[in-house]
């Protein structure tokens, strides 16, 4: 079990311990943005669909599928209206994990983890709640530049992946966010 006075064991890939993934179990992250991807999920895209939340009406088009014919907007318009839905879609996440000097430093060393310890937790809980709602996950580790990545993926291996790089990261050098975060948005394929 980890706690605050012990470090993950790097060949230990569970960071997290057995009580704080039951508290992990019933929290879902929902984009506040448009995601734009072919899966079916939790978050709104901007594309409009057939599923389960309305969106709006529009004008009826030939070739438009007959099932989704409002027929009271027709009955009150004498015009046909098609019902189109929220299409929802996965979210691909990047979790970024800052690698630098400073996050080796405690407060009160010897009793208190390094921030890197708290870092390491948080992004190891953000990657299993997105993983349990159907999301893709990857990482980044930087200081001034991307010291590693793991690609966005989704299932169960991809939390093993996660968690054994979490788990092995060190903190050394110095910081760029800034170089480091343009660095891997140029890598990164858009998609939301």
């Amino acid at each position: 079990m980890n706690t605050p006075h012990t470090a993950p064991n790097a060949s230990r890939p569970d960071l997290l311990d057995a009580a704080t993934l039951s508290q992990l179990g019933g929290i879902e992250l929902i984009a506040r943005e448009v995601v734009e991807g072919f899966l079916m999920g939790l978050h709104r895209s901007p594309h409009r669909g057939f599923s389960a939340e309305f969106a709006e009406l529009r004008a009826y088009q030939a070739g438009d599928d007959l099932r989704y014919i409002d027929w009271r907007m027709f009955g009150r318009s004498d015009r046909y209206y098609v019902k189109q839905f929220e299409e929802e879609t996965n979210l691909r996440a990047h979790l970024l994990v800052d690698v630098s000097k400073s996050m080796g430093w405690s407060s009160d060393p010897g009793v208190l983890p390094p921030k890197l310890w708290y870092a390491k937790h948080l992004a190891a809980s953000l990657a299993l709640i997105l993983l349990r709602q159907g999301d893709s996950v990857g990482m980044a580790a930087f200081h001034d530049i991307i010291v590693e990545r793991v690609r966005a993926r989704g299932g169960r291996r991809q939390w093993t992946e996660l968690t054994h790089h979490l788990a092995a990261l060190e903190a050394s050098e110095g910081t760029s966010a800034e170089r480091a975060i343009r660095d891997l948005a140029i890598r990164l394929k858009r998609r939301g």
